[in-house]
């Protein structure tokens, strides 16, 4: 016999066709006032969300909402598009509305889209690929102490661990497992409205001895929940089942030994999948109280990241999946976990989910205060800069900055330092050609070194540059001083053309002119350095006339405007003054050249340019080409004032 609900939603059927329809088509549909149906029964909240697929229906735990999805299979209104998936969605003001879940892409290439005066590219499905690259090597310079500290920050560590002594072991887990399966549609923020709260209501509660006690204690609090009825009738039945009773009575020892065969049973217990969210979320919060304890030995690599609200939002800003299904995104996540146990074996979902969910709200203050607590302040700053140096957000929908046009005449140069700190590692892409005419003045300079014993006999020049067959490192890579961490991430985002009108040369003791992606050996020295003949190493460039080859790639490049972030200090750092005779002729063309000057940084001038850099391409790469040009306050860079010299 149809229910209330049935008939109610059998009376619409062909408008919310029209919806699918829409949906199918466009990715969203319009809305459907549904507010009659409050005549048809007394609801604190009629929100809800359905999600129906040919074979059947997810979620959709409310009565409502769940007899909507039935009526739309029963009318087989989804034989029409084949195996797409679609969300429905009552909202509290009782409007209804479709959107499709399993859109990508229509395009694996390259377009541009232009809009006022900004470019947007969209991303092919092979950088989905890059991103998580660089977002591993990222996240890999977390140390693991870190990381233990991330997961001790969860609310439910921080909220539920006073309980674990007087509790014991099993009756905690079990608390962990059944808070955990109602964690969802909550009233506001778990970290506020959920965890606390449910600690407030037991700390001074007797300590139950059995799961019927603990029901007792949690019933009232879940009757006061959204979702009330649903939530007390899973608390009644987890907390009665043969599993619950076993884990009461477990040691660390023995649920750590069946890990997964207790992820297997949760799921039959409950009648739900293995990876739905709650049960994921579940198997978390039990995972926590087995390292509360010091039981790390046990298997969380099967279970999936628990897709919430939070998980999809991050992994839109991430860019490392084109779908938006949580299938799609738990796919991506468990990518990027199997990369990074390369580099951290012990690390697992609870880890990576712990700080995904802890920072997806997080902007970009909040994000750097967040590592700055954990003793890792640079990896904030190159996970702010991956985040939100990002010209190809229109993908995922978000509200695009500013990038360059790929067709305006102006383009910008931006000249930057080597540095004494270097790293070689393989190469990770391919390697480009040096520039036109400059091999041979690197040969000269290269034989002035073998002729000099104290720059010969350096450890870094006879394993490097002194060494025919020494390993090649990408230019981009081999540094590693302050201003390389701090701009990794940004010059990764120039070499990936993301900003086709901003050009990036390295300015190098031994090489001269370097580009990003070209493949350099490891050597020591610096500007300053006396070769055997009594000619200082930036005097050798500027007698050789190695301002003339970037006078040439300016030219051939049609740069209208230079920034040099390069150090002016003799008598080791004199990297600008190289060039003076560059500066000189460029005064009587229209090429516009700025060094970039941080009077108040002292020793730390190189950092301070760098997030320079890392902050005009952030907020508006249009800077670097005049329109206009930067202000002397960086809004993201308050301790700095900036002055441009013109050249």
């Amino acid at each position: 016999m149809p229910s209330k609900y049935d008939i109610y939603w059998q009376s619409k059927i062909d408008r919310i066709a029209q919806l699918l329809k829409e949906a199918y088509k466009y990715g969203k549909s319009s809305e459907l006032d549904v507010s009659d149906l409050q005549n048809y029964g007394r609801r604190n909240s009629w929100y809800g969300i359905v999600e129906i697929y040919k074979n059947g229906l997810r979620k959709g735990e409310m009565s409502h909402i769940k007899s909507l999805g039935k009526i739309i299979l029963s009318n087989n209104i989804l034989r029409s598009y084949g195996r797409s998936e679609f969300r429905i969605r009552i909202t509290k003001n009782l409007k209804l509305m479709v959107e499709r879940l399993d859109i990508k892409s229509k395009s694996t290439f390259a377009q541009s889209v232009k809009r006022r005066d900004i470019t947007v590219l969209h991303v092919e499905a092979k950088n989905v690929n890059t991103e998580k690259t660089r977002l591993v090597e990222i996240l890999r310079e977390i140390p693991w102490r870190a990381w233990k500290r991330i997961v001790k920050e969860e609310p439910e560590w921080r909220s539920l661990s006073p309980l674990l002594n007087r509790y014991g072991f099993g009756p905690f887990a079990v608390l962990m497992i059944i808070t955990g399966l109602n964690a969802y549609q909550l009233k506001g923020k778990a970290e506020e409205v959920y965890w606390p709260k449910i600690y407030r209501l037991l700390a001074p509660s007797p300590t139950p001895k059995s799961p019927g006690e603990l029901y007792n204690l949690l019933k009232p609090f879940y009757q006061k929940e959204r979702l009330n009825t649903i939530k007390v009738r899973r608390l009644r039945h987890f907390l009665n089942s043969p599993l619950a009773y076993r884990l009461w009575n477990s040691t660390p020892q023995e649920v750590s030994a069946k890990f997964l065969e207790i992820w297997r049973e949760l799921t039959k217990t409950m009648g739900q999948r293995p990876i739905d969210k709650t049960i994921c979320f579940a198997m978390k919060c039990l995972g926590i109280s087995l390292l509360m304890v010091g039981e790390y030995d046990f298997d969380f690599s099967a279970i999936p990241i628990p897709v919430d609200s939070r998980v999809r939002k991050f992994t839109q800003k991430t860019r490392i999946c084109l779908g938006k299904t949580d299938r799609e995104i738990r796919k991506a996540w468990s990518e990027v976990l199997s990369l990074l146990r390369k580099y951290i074996p012990n690390i697992t979902m609870i880890h990576l989910d712990s700080l995904i969910w802890q920072i997806a709200p997080m902007g970009y203050s909040q994000l750097q205060k967040y590592f700055e607590n954990l003793n890792i302040p640079e990896v904030g700053y190159k996970l702010s800069t991956f985040l939100q140096t990002n010209p190809t957000e229109n993908l995922v929908k978000y509200k695009v900055r500013s990038t360059i046009k790929t067709k305006n005449r102006d383009k910008a140069l931006i000249l930057i330092p080597c540095c004494k700190r270097k790293r070689v590692i393989p190469v990770k892409g391919s390697i480009s050609q040096p520039l036109p005419n400059i091999q041979p003045l690197r040969d000269k300079l290269l034989n002035l070194i073998r002729q000099t014993p104290h720059l010969a006999g350096k450890l870094e020049n006879k394993r490097g540059i002194l060494d025919p067959n020494a390993q090649i490192t990408q230019a981009i890579d081999l540094y590693a001083g302050n201003f390389y961490r701090i701009a990794r991430n940004s010059l990764y985002s120039i070499l990936a053309g993301r900003y086709p009108s901003v050009h990036v040369l390295i300015v190098s003791a031994f090489y001269g002119l370097v580009k990003l992606d070209e493949g350099l050996k490891e050597y020591e020295l610096q500007m300053g350095d006396t070769l055997y003949n009594g000619m200082k190493v930036y005097q050798f460039w500027r007698h050789n006339q190695l301002w003339k080859i970037l006078k040439d790639y300016i030219i051939q490049n049609n740069i209208t405007y230079v920034w040099s972030l390069l150090p002016d200090s003799m008598p080791r750092f004199p990297y600008h003054q190289v060039f003076n005779s560059l500066w000189r002729e460029l005064r009587s063309t229209r090429v516009q050249c700025f060094h970039v000057k941080v009077p108040s940084a002292g020793r730390s001038t190189g950092s301070g340019r760098a997030k320079w850099l890392v902050e005009i391409l952030r907020t508006n790469p249009n800077y670097l080409i005049g329109k206009p040009l930067p202000l002397n306050r960086i809004r993201g860079i308050p301790e700095y004032e900036f002055h441009y010299t013109p050249c």
